[in-house]
């Protein structure tokens, strides 16, 4: 698999035809990439094993259906928090 545009700032599965896993161990195995903070905002429910396989690579899972506004707010501040901004 090739790495996932990341400078887009938003992967979809559907969209990439590839699991939440997959666009993440492909984004973490990219010396370009593996540096971007990652939270995952899924409309599918993830089995424990799933979870279980982005934990330590992700900053944040969340699921669609259960979307706080504000705890993902704070995941993105927590995400960017310590990071250089490059314009």
């Amino acid at each position: 698999m090739t790495t996932p545009r990341a400078e887009t700032g938003r992967q979809d599965r559907a969209v990439l035809g590839s699991s939440d896993i997959d666009v993440v161990k492909a984004l973490k195995d990219s010396v370009e990439t593996a540096r971007i903070p990652i939270v995952v905002v899924t409309a599918l429910p993830l089995t424990a094993d799933d979870r279980a396989k982005l934990t330590g690579s992700v900053m944040a899972i969340m699921e669609k259906g259960e979307f706080d506004r504000a705890r993902f707010v704070t995941e993105i501040r927590r995400a960017m928090s310590g990071r250089t901004v490059v314009s």
